[in-house]
């Protein structure tokens, strides 16, 4: 499957440029109150545009590999929203107990898995891009039934939705509302988009021109949303700047960890090859970070700390899939080729042989 794959610049550095607007917005709460009371009104629009662009990168005809390949998707997609969500609600438990807020944001952020990035890792690690699409298109639709009813019962599980009094919030109504609103309703106008325009002008330019354009409006509105966001709720940091430092402790261990997972699991319980190893081991890893912010800045306001907890996904996240990249470059693509290379050669000595 052929596909050129377009990273906008903004999302390239991301980590680093997240920094000057959490400042920015500091600056927007302290000094200019009125201002940022206003903010939080575009902020629905905002969240629309972080999310309308990742979407854009689904092919609904591509489902149809996950029912040829039904076993392989099935297994990946169970071990995607079970093992996954389940990992880092248990790490952010073990730092985060004490801090059910910040909790809570990892918990929101524990659930959608990355459909947009995990294709540009996968290429770039040459691996099964097929696979990767297909799974991103999976879940993408997965996503849109499964966080409302999984997030009320990961919350009460964890006893967040006493410790928060949110009763109101985490339960299946709110949660839906909000799904239908910030995913739903991007899939919906994505997948419209789609319709219209690739057989009015082909698919090669809907997804080399068009694509790679409206992608650059995605990490403007992430870095609109870090703004707003510091601007309402910067007086929780600035009272204990070490709150977020706090936070990273959970991700930094999940990112690596659950990638490994990912790839000993695929490659040596389910025996599949390098290229969907690794596929199937940055599908496992990344989580959608454009959707746990808008989630949470739905349910719980964009100035307060469950919101800001999603904020450091991108600070770790996106080194650690730069470190997890080249660990795969550099350690698990040469062992492959020389397994190739040691199977062409029994192959090579059978037939002569004969």
């Amino acid at each position: 499957m052929d596909r050129e794959l377009h990273v906008p610049p903004l999302e390239k550095y991301l980590s680093i440029i997240i920094f000057p607007f959490m400042g920015i917005g500091l600056i927007i709460g302290n000094y200019f109150p009125a201002f940022a009371r206003v903010l939080p009104t575009y902020l629905p629009i905002c969240l629309f545009l972080m999310i309308y662009p990742t979407m854009l990168n689904v092919r609904l005809d591509e489902l149809k590999d996950a029912f040829t390949n039904f076993k392989k998707v099935g297994i990946i997609t169970l071990f995607n929203f079970v093992l996954s969500p389940l990992l880092l609600a248990g790490l952010s438990y073990i730092f985060l107990q004490n801090h059910p807020e910040l909790f809570m944001g990892l918990l929101i952020l524990s659930i959608p898995p990355c459909i947009a990035l995990v294709l540009v890792w996968t290429f770039l690690a040459d691996g099964n891009l097929a696979l990767a699409v297909t799974l991103a298109a999976v879940n993408s639709i997965v996503q849109l039934f499964l966080i409302p009813l999984y997030l009320p019962v990961l919350g009460g599980l964890f006893g967040l939705r006493e410790q928060l009094q949110a009763e109101a919030v985490l339960a299946f109504g709110p949660i839906a509302r909000e799904v239908l609103i910030y995913l739903a309703l991007p899939f919906m106008c994505a997948l419209l988009t789609r319709y219209f325009l690739e057989p009015r002008k082909g698919r090669a330019w809907f997804e080399d021109v068009f694509v790679p354009k409206v992608g650059n409006i995605a990490p403007i509105g992430v870095l609109i949303t870090i703004t707003v966001m510091f601007s309402v709720g910067g007086s929780h940091i600035m009272e204990n700047p070490l709150l977020l430092l706090l936070t990273a402790v959970p991700l930094i261990i999940f990112f690596p960890l659950n990638w490994l997972i990912g790839i000993f699991i695929t490659g040596n319980i389910m025996n599949l090859g390098y290229e969907d190893a690794v596929a199937a081991a940055f599908s496992f890893s990344g989580r959608n970070i454009e959707v746990a912010m808008a989630l949470s800045a739905a349910l719980f306001g964009a100035g307060s700390l469950t919101a800001m907890a999603t904020v450091v996904g991108p600070i770790v996240g996106i080194p650690s899939w730069i470190i997890m990249l080249n660990i795969a470059q550099r350690v698990f693509m040469p062992r492959n080729k020389k397994q190739k290379l040691a199977k062409e050669k029994v192959v090579q000595k059978s037939t002569s042989l004969e």
